[in-house]
């Protein structure tokens, strides 16, 4: 009986071992690393997130927030609203300071412009669409900004009052916290379903036009990204063996369905994808940092969200601002050209409106009967240029096919078709040095509406961003870190992301000799035997910008180990769930 029980421990204690081994064997670990991450120390020492609500600084940029901290930059932390729908604005202010506290954003770095989410008038529906001095009431019955006593809002911590609510305000607001830290990085909310979420990307863009006008030597790199269809409203896919990257949005959660994203000028295949850092990667919900930021935002429930929010990526759309264009004086032969360097591409006069959208004033659209169709850009000095980009109209109906850009050293240069959902068509050529002005005409096109939202131009000297090269399995366009190759898989099929530029790089596995697998091209072969390898990736002309990950075959106990894992992080995620419902 004694050697019993003693064989029934040690078999108990070598299940135990066994069972250990192999949950460290399908962790992320640390052996896998890009340049990136330390690229971002250089080239960003400030970074600002601009959101509407508290919850949206996860759901926009939560993954860069970690990133950006992690890496030594200053992260400023922006909420618009006060979230105060519900007339829980000030637990909501509470909620979005320690959100970003457990991201590691300091206290001093999180400011509040106190307007309200949501408004009382039926006149205007919202302060977005109301006269620019015209006061309004929020729903929860404010009519000036406010904080809390140990953080006030930005109009008293900067004026030494709150102010009024009116739409001046809120653009002023949101003009003076950039132009207070001016930062190299803007990450912002962009023109998704909710009406707050429109305003303030809206707002945004016109309040950086009138500094970028002011300011011409400021070009801070600015992504606009959703807290809807990327993340709030995305795909439940967290719980998968590999961590899936964010998901094209599903055409049932976008405004309109014509197009691919809620800005009709963005491709998803335009997105600009960026890695997460390590301490996301893991397979248990409640370890995740982003769910421990979630969590703090008790008011909205925002836990339950993770799954949906967390990814391999996160998603953003660049939007360049060092366009020469915005400082030129533009002309038209007729319709309205200010709307061609506005550094909008979409505008309505009703931004409440939930579904089928109706834009308006973004468009410079030439009269009917105008026969020339042309625009006049005199540059505030001479300039070099060799690139200019256009934005068509985006009506599907309505495509300029065919145009003549002619320039102040008498060169033209023909171009078309655009794209014909408004997404940037960009038209390069050998520099032209010194132009003064150039002009664009209209030659041919489609629709009865042709015309475009907007023009830039730019010259060859303009800032370089950081480089980023990242290895993608291409069968799930997932990004790959440390992957699990599982049982009686024989190929990976491999992609390259980089951005901003596709340029030549080299790809190669580090321990070759003692791996088992091979590459051709870029497929991955994986022999009888084989259980790790570790792949690089690099450029040709730059072998300091790189990607290295892991592959690791996963056995029957791995697979089954991964499933105990998962059953536990789902258990553990439904408690939570239930203990915020029954003790919030």
């Amino acid at each position: 009986m004694k050697k019993l029980i003693i064989i029934s421990a040690l078999c108990i204690l070598l299940f135990i071992i066994i069972i250990s081994v192999s949950s460290q064997k399908i962790e992320y670990g640390n052996n896998f690393s890009n340049s990136y991450f330390s690229d971002l120390k250089k080239c960003c020492k400030t970074a600002m997130i601009i959101v509407p609500h508290q919850d949206d600084e996860i759901n926009v940029a939560g993954t860069m927030i970690k990133n950006l901290v992690e890496n030594q930059c200053n992260v400023i932390v922006v909420f618009a609203t006060n979230g105060d729908q519900s007339k829980q604005g000030k637990k909501r202010i509470l909620e979005g300071i320690n959100s970003c506290k457990v991201l590691g954003v300091k206290e001093n770095n999180i400011f509040f412009l106190g307007f309200g989410d949501t408004w009382n008038q039926s006149k205007y529906k919202h302060i977005y669409n109301a006269p620019g001095n015209e006061p309004m009431t929020s729903f929860a019955g404010y009519k000036s900004t406010y904080g809390i006593s140990s953080h006030p809002d930005f109009a008293t911590r900067k004026y030494g009052r709150p102010c009024i609510y009116t739409r001046n305000n809120f653009l002023k607001n949101i003009k003076d916290i950039i132009t207070d830290f001016l930062p190299d990085q803007i990450y912002c909310i962009d023109f998704d379903a909710h009406p707050d979420h429109r305003a303030v990307s809206l707002l945004f863009e016109e309040a950086l036009c009138q500094i970028l006008k002011s300011r011409e030597n400021y070009t801070p790199d600015v992504y606009k990204g959703f807290a809807y269809s990327t993340a709030w409203l995305a795909i439940d896919d967290f719980y998968n063996i590999n961590m899936y990257s964010t998901k094209k949005p599903s055409l049932f959660h976008l405004q309109n369905q014509k197009y691919e994203t809620d800005v009709p000028q963005y491709k998803w295949s335009d997105r600009v994808r960026f890695p997460v850092s390590k301490d996301i990667l893991t397979h248990s919900i409640s370890r995740n940092p982003i769910s421990k930021a979630l969590l703090e935002h008790k008011t909205p429930r925002a836990f339950g969200m993770a799954p949906k929010i967390i990814n391999s990526d996160e998603v953003f759309w660049h939007r360049p601002t060092s366009s020469i264009i915005y400082t030129s004086q533009i002309s038209a032969s007729s319709g309205n050209a200010n709307y061609l360097n506005d550094f909008k591409l979409l505008d309505c006069t009703d931004i409440t409106k939930a579904s089928n959208v109706e834009y308006h004033n973004c468009l410079w659209l030439p009269d009917a009967n105008d026969k020339k169709k042309e625009v006049t850009i005199k540059l505030n000095k001479a300039r070099d240029i060799n690139q200019i980009c256009l934005y068509d109209n985006f009506d599907l109906n309505s495509n300029i096919l065919s145009g003549i850009i002619t320039f102040s050293d008498n060169s033209l240069i023909k171009f078309g078709p655009l794209n014909s959902n408004g997404a940037k068509s960009c038209i390069n050529f050998l520099t032209k040095k010194n132009i003064s002005y150039f002009k664009l005409k209209i030659i041919s096109y489609e629709g009865n509406r042709p015309g475009l939202s907007e023009i830039e131009a730019f010259s060859p000297n303009r800032k370089k961003r950081c480089h980023l090269i990242k290895i993608v399995d291409k069968d799930n366009d997932m990004f790959i870190y440390r992957f699990f190759v599982e049982k009686n898989k024989r190929e990976e099929l491999l992609n390259i992301y980089q951005y901003p530029d596709s340029l030549d790089y080299r790809i190669k596995i580090l321990n070759q000799t003692k791996s088992k697998a091979h590459l051709i091209h870029n497929k991955i072969l994986f022999e009888e035997g084989f259980k790790y390898c570790k792949v690089r990736v690099e450029l040709k002309n730059n072998s300091q910008v790189y990607d290295e990950v892991e592959f690791v075959k996963l056995n029957t106990l791995d697979i089954f180990v991964y499933n105990c894992t998962k059953f536990i992080s789902k258990i553990e995620t439904n408690s939570i769930k239930i203990c915020n419902w029954i003790f919030d």
